[in-house]
């Protein structure tokens, strides 16, 4: 088995199809590059019976695949076997000289074989056909109708993109902090706003002249990444959400893209956010972790993870 780390311009040549998945992308690794002085590649796996790519950041003792996020693995031509997930591991920490690796990667089951599942899972819709008709005869009976009742609200839709103004901004932090969950400082959204500039996109939707919902995501090649999803709560009941994601998936087949990611939630069973996911015909794709790293490495990490954990739980416990 050869394993390499190649720039974007050698994966291009190998892959014969470019993955719809915003963290292949050129511009996803110079985010990181930008915000963490990351180096950003593609490791490369060969079998000699088939190839696997997935991207990779790197820089200061550490590597992920992907940093902040998850990615895809894609199988080239599709022949690729089982991988050997520690020798990979192995090999990575030695090319980019990493104290610690980490890759959160959405598989099948038959890849997943030395991976530890994570208790959450990404959702994914194809939209490769980019006719919305097509798509939404994908969508349960249930959310079909739910977007009808939406639309009958007289809500106004507003797409904005390369800027994050400051009324979506204060409608983020008026959702993450209802939810017990620190929001993100206005200068990351600039920051991601500047890199991505016309792929960082928000559709808004307004009764009269408030603004009472937003999807924020990030689009690049043929793929497309939701962000941020944030409504007034009292809209609710009147289906917001419904029409904001009808929305997203209009514009993706619009623009020609391929694959909405969604995003991840946790798996556990009567989670609303997933039976809100799968009505949109969305694949639950489960995500499974690969840790490879000193024992000191790991300890910084495990505490960070949990300390971040733990705050997450304290503002939701003062909230309610």
């Amino acid at each position: 088995m050869n394993i390499k780390i190649i720039s974007r311009d050698e994966a291009l040549k190998i892959a014969p199809q470019w993955p719809a998945d915003v963290s292949f992308s050129e511009v996803f690794g110079r985010l990181h590059t930008v915000r963490h002085g990351f180096k950003s590649g593609y490791v490369l796996v060969d079998s000699g019976r088939g190839k696997l790519i997935f991207p990779i950041q790197w820089g200061n003792g550490f590597a992920y695949s992907v940093h902040k996020g998850h990615t895809m693995p894609y199988n080239i031509g599709g022949a690729f076997d089982k991988p050997q997930w520690s020798d990979i591991a192995k090999e990575v920490r030695r090319l980019t000289k990493a104290n610690l690796y980490i890759a959160d990667l959405a598989v099948t089951e038959e890849m997943a074989d030395g991976l530890s599942r994570l208790p959450s899972a990404v959702f994914i819709i194809d939209t490769a056909s980019h006719n919305l008709e097509t798509v939404f005869s994908s969508f349960n009976k249930t959310t079909r109708n739910l977007i009808r009742r939406s639309q009958e609200q007289n809500f106004r839709i507003e797409t904005i993109s390369g800027v994050m103004p400051e009324r979506y901004y204060e409608l983020y932090i008026s959702h993450q902090l209802s939810m017990g969950t620190p929001p993100r400082a206005k200068e990351y959204f600039d920051e991601v706003a500047n890199i991505f500039d016309s792929g960082f996109v928000i559709i808004g939707a307004y009764d009269g002249d408030r603004l009472v919902g937003m999807n924020l995501f990030w689009t690049t090649d043929n793929g497309l990444w939701l962000s941020i999803n944030s409504s007034v709560a009292e809209y609710g009941p009147r289906h917001v959400n419904y029409l904001l994601y009808y929305e997203t998936i209009r514009w993706a087949c619009e623009h020609k893209i391929n694959r909405i990611d969604l995003g991840g939630s946790p798996t556990r069973d009567g989670n609303v956010h997933n039976v809100f996911k799968l009505g949109f015909g969305a694949t639950m794709v489960p995500l499974y972790r690969l840790t490879a790293g000193s024992f000191s490495a790991r300890l910084v990490d495990k505490f960070r993870r949990k300390k971040r954990a733990a705050l997450i739980r304290l503002n939701k416990l003062w909230k309610n």
